[in-house]
């Protein structure tokens, strides 16, 4: 089985194939993933990209049921991998180490989202949660309401920007009078440092910009993606997505946007393409207005729910900095002493003011 799956690696490398895997980099990633995943017809994975100095939580809590045969891959750059080893048990997950991931992680941590096919070629469906998001439901539930239920190749949930307001909320509250969705996307980006290349973002607005109007009323939130590899919407939609960001700023939601633009204006009401999910080529796009059982995460927490990104980071980067160094230096030690759990289990150990600064952080 692993060689055919493998086989199946060396068909994505062929000449011709704009879908590519070609840096030596991916094309060993892919050989580990294929491993990780061979024999399962669905596939769920995450990835998870962080700088020396992460606490990351335990991965088994980002699943509340049992995987039921489904595969569940946690991709990690070398340095979230290690921040990983102090938790024994990583529950239903499978840790695929990306050794080469840490020069520009935001990048990394895209190269298996955007294209899970080149990743795990043995795979029927493929379903990407983000870290943040703690996933209430089985992939395959996911599946049957998303792809199989719909006729679709592709499935997410359309980007609270584009998204009514609804009495009492207004789900893109970053926009200004006047001002596109993209245009708001990237300039809140730009300002909260949340990109590596504010020049490349900048151009690709420009471009878009260009585009026209009603060309991009298709703004998906990536947070979620199913997908039926064998359909041929998910290949066309992966494989654009993944040709847009290389060439564009390192955020993925404004490439994919680019990507699912058709050319032409989408010729739909507004009150039909916001107000409720649409299948346009394979398409299939949740509006959350119209939502039932599957509901994204600011509507309601039967399906997901978000969790914290990290407990904590030592290095004072994006979260509590940690200064007592018997704390800073928690590892492998805490597996080996089976305190897996080092917010709860040491909860009682913290000094008052960081415990604190730690429960405001806990999701409620």
């Amino acid at each position: 089985m692993l060689f055919l799956v493998l086989a199946g690696l060396l068909l994505h490398r062929t000449a011709g194939d704009d879908c590519a895997l070609a840096a030596p980099d991916e094309v060993a990633l892919a050989e580990r993933t294929a491993a990780a995943a061979e024999g399962c017809e669905t596939v769920l994975f995450t990835t998870l990209y962080y700088p020396d100095g992460a606490l990351l939580e335990n991965p088994a809590a980002r699943l509340a049921f049992e995987t039921n045969g489904t595969c569940a891959v946690l991709v990690a750059g070398g340095r979230a991998a290690a921040a990983l080893a102090r938790h024994c048990d990583l529950g239903a997950w499978t840790l695929v180490v990306h050794e080469h991931g840490d020069g520009g992680r935001r990048r990394a941590s895209r190269l298996v989202k955007l294209a899970p096919r080149l990743f795990f070629p043995g795979a029927r469906f493929t379903v990407f949660v983000d870290w943040k998001l703690q996933l209430r439901r089985p992939p395959r539930w996911l599946v049957e309401q998303t792809v199989l239920r719909f006729g679709a190749g592709f499935a997410a949930f359309r980007h609270p920007c584009t998204t009514p307001a609804r009495a009492g909320a207004d789900p893109c509250d970053r926009r200004r009078p006047g001002e596109k969705w993209w245009q708001a996307e990237a300039r809140r980006v730009i300002e909260l440092r949340k990109t590596a290349e504010p020049e490349k973002l900048a151009a690709q607005v420009a471009r878009l910009d260009a585009l026209g109007p009603g060309r991009l009323d298709d703004f998906a939130e990536g947070g979620f993606v199913a997908r039926d590899e064998r359909d041929p919407a998910a290949r066309r939609v992966s494989c654009a997505w993944r040709a847009v960001y290389a060439a564009s700023g390192d955020r993925d939601q404004l490439a994919l946007a680019e990507a699912l633009d058709r050319g032409a204006p989408s010729g739909v009401s507004a009150q039909r393409l916001h107000g409720a999910s649409t299948v346009e080529d394979g398409v299939l796009l949740l509006g959350a207005d119209a939502c039932g059982d599957l509901c994204p995460w600011d509507e309601n927490r039967d399906t997901f729910s978000l969790a914290r990104k990290y407990v904590a980071m030592t290095n004072g980067r994006g979260g509590v900095a940690l200064r007592n160094p018997k704390l800073a230096a928690l590892g492998a030690s805490a597996c080996a002493s089976g305190q897996r759990h080092w917010a709860e289990d040491r909860r009682h150990r913290l000094p008052d003011d960081l415990r604190t600064r730690l429960e405001a952080r806990r999701p409620s």
